[in-house]
């Protein structure tokens, strides 16, 4: 009798975790998203802008009568599109 032990593969799929608008203390509507050289996440909100670390969420709210719609970060230096206004704001990463 022959016996073949074959190696197998398999995908390991990512975690995924979902919040909703009470979890993150914001609006429902999130616009774009992107993530920093130092792993946080960025979400442009109608609420202003959400920054996650992986553990706690921090709004950063839009001026009155405005939502965020776009989100970059590049170096050091997050950019956001308000309902017409550019804010150019640094953080430390």
């Amino acid at each position: 009798m022959f016996l073949a032990f074959l190696p197998v593969v398999a995908q390991e799929l990512p975690p995924i975790q979902n919040f909703t608008p009470v979890d993150y203390g914001a609006e429902n509507q999130n616009w774009s998203i992107t993530q920093s050289s130092n792993k946080n996440i960025y979400t442009a909100n109608d609420g202003g802008v959400l920054e996650y670390n992986g553990a706690v969420w921090m709004l950063y709210g839009a001026p009155i009568g405005s939502s965020d719609r776009l989100i970059s970060v590049m170096n050091d230096m997050v950019y956001s599109v308000v309902t017409w206004i550019i804010v150019i704001g640094k953080r430390t990463l």
